[in-house]
């Protein structure tokens, strides 16, 4: 019993260690994975398959993460260990997320759904519900975006989890933004700072300081969203977290064409531009930088340069839209609306009082703590 409980400790440990090195955390894994197998212990093995799994993906191993986790999912199945299962399809729809492979993410997401449900994982039931959240939200559908993410914060209090439930406050806080709803935008934010801050995940404190450089941005203050970003940015470097790194850049850059300052702009979006090459093929992502490029090289009077970004802007968006998943976008869609009676524009962030304590100061007002 002390041996298992040993080796639960240890995986606990090392999926604590991969949200702040996931280097570091995946050699631990893979030590945990040995200890596993050595004991027999079938449940644990298969946690340590998925977390590597996990830790790939962030590293930009995109296509080894995939491998591993199909290569874990049937074992998972055989076992009959349910809740390692749903865990397991949760964490196969972010990996196919993350190679542009939305079709794919969805099926994965909603097959999460049910697993996770009649296994009574609710963790993996509110992931895979961002998840789906996401993908509505990567196709401008923001509304249905919403209501995915509320779902997901209709069953935190099921969790005892800071950092996941941090991470439902941080979508809804995203998807309040793309609906011009500043003001609870930054509700939600405060929020996920405020539940997560005990938690002290680098990953997810990345994900606050972006959010909250496009809230400022988006109030006319572009010096402190470049801040914002930079933070992010410096967090993600030290973690390796590309996907982190990506998606940070292009916030700088954003930040940096908001100031008229198109050299900068042009460096950071070109070095933004290869990372996305190299790593992430989604043409969503890509389409983001060309049309940013485009922006840069007007302001820098260089038409040649305005039309090849325009154009590989207009391709990518293409790609993107004319994808299979815009039909199962709209079916889900309207299963969504249907679901619901209530309508998601007057819907407020509900639970207030689900945190005990008191807030800090507002968010866009604080530095939200030191970078690490």
């Amino acid at each position: 019993m002390t041996r298992h409980a040993d080796l639960d400790r240890l995986l606990d440990t090392a999926e604590t260690l991969l949200q702040q090195q996931a280097g570091e955390g995946l050699q631990l894994l893979e030590h945990a994975r040995r200890q596993a197998e050595a004991a027999d212990r079938t449940d644990a093995a298969l946690r340590a398959r998925r977390l590597s799994a996990i830790a790939l993906c962030h590293l930009g191993r995109s296509g080894d993460s995939l491998a591993l986790l199909q290569e874990t999912l049937p074992l998972a199945v055989q076992a009959g260990v349910i809740g390692e299962e749903a865990e397991l399809l949760e964490a196969l729809g972010r990996c196919h997320y993350s190679t542009g492979d939305y079709d794919a993410a969805m099926r994965c997401w909603h097959e999460a759904l049910a697993v996770a449900l009649g296994a009574g994982c609710h963790a993996a039931f509110i992931r895979a519900q961002v998840g789906l959240g996401q993908v509505f939200f990567g196709y401008e559908r923001y509304e249905a975006a919403l209501e995915h993410h509320y779902k997901a914060y209709d069953y935190v209090h099921l969790v005892d989890d800071l950092v996941l439930r941090g991470m439902v406050y941080i979508n809804l806080a995203h998807d309040l933004y793309r609906l011009v709803r500043l003001d609870e935008a930054e509700i939600a934010l405060q929020r996920a700072y405020d539940v997560m801050a005990p938690a002290r995940s680098l990953e997810h404190e990345a994900e606050v300081y972006r959010m909250r450089g496009l809230l400022l941005l988006a109030r006319g203050n572009p010096e402190d969203a470049y801040a914002s970003f930079m933070a992010a940015l410096k967090i993600c470097r030290l973690q390796r977290h590309q996907w982190g790194e990506l998606v940070s850049l292009i916030g700088l850059g954003e930040c940096l064409l908001a100031q008229s300052e198109w050299l900068d702009a042009r460096e950071t979006l070109e070095i933004t531009l290869a990372l996305a090459e190299q790593s992430f093929p989604s043409p969503h992502i890509h389409y983001r930088i060309h049309a940013a490029l485009a922006k840069v090289n007007a302001g820098l009077g260089n038409t040649p340069g305005v039309e090849h970004h325009r154009a590989a802007h207009q391709r990518h968006y293409i790609a993107f839209h004319s994808q299979p998943p815009t039909v199962m976008i709209a079916a889900l869609a309207e299963r969504t609306d249907a679901s619901h009676d209530e309508d998601i524009r007057t819907r407020t962030l509900r639970r207030a009082n689900d945190e005990a304590g008191s807030y800090s100061a507002p968010v866009l007002a604080t530095s939200l703590g030191k970078v690490h």
